[in-house]
């Protein structure tokens, strides 16, 4: 399955087109794995919006043997890890979302941003790797990709296009 979704598409829209997904046993809940995804498209959209950006977000939802496979590619120019209020490579059980780092940061961002997206594809995803999508020297954007089984790897860049193999 695919999805594109435009800046301008209204969130009730993203959002009761992701509840129709059906996951088929691959994870503990359909709800929790569409809110991670969820996260992580109002992430993609939110940096498209600040960015003006007009190209569309690409949600790709792939099945195969025993296996669940998902990207989300987004071209809001990816972003800095360095500024969420965890390390990215920490275990997700390690990582306290009610820490003072964690206050610090939405606080810094007028709790317009709380850092959970990631963290929570993390959470519910086995296998996420996180790359950013380089082209003509530039980072262009961010693409996410999440399993149901372990692949966990941060990558600096991936290849031109992201295609999902």
């Amino acid at each position: 399955m695919k999805f594109t979704f435009s800046t301008k598409a209204p969130f009730e829209k993203i959002l009761e087109t992701l509840n129709q997904i059906s996951f088929n046993g691959s994870f503990r809940s359909d709800e929790q794995a569409i809110y991670a995804i969820l996260e992580l498209v109002s992430n993609s959209l939110r940096a498209h919006r600040e960015k003006a950006v007009k190209e569309k977000i690409v949600l790709k939802i792939q099945g195969e043997r025993e296996r669940t496979f998902v990207r989300l590619r987004d071209l809001g120019g990816g972003f800095d890890i360095s500024k969420l209020p965890y390390d990215i490579t920490q275990p997700v059980n390690e990582i306290d979302t009610i820490s003072d780092a964690f206050e610090a940061y939405r606080q810094k961002n007028n709790y317009r941003r709380f850092g959970m997206g990631i963290l929570l594809a993390r959470k519910v995803f086995p296998g996420f790797r996180l790359t950013f999508d380089e082209q003509n020297g530039t980072i262009a954007g961010t693409i996410v990709d999440l399993s149901d089984k372990v692949f966990d790897t941060v990558g600096p860049r991936a290849p031109a296009g992201g295609a999902l193999s």
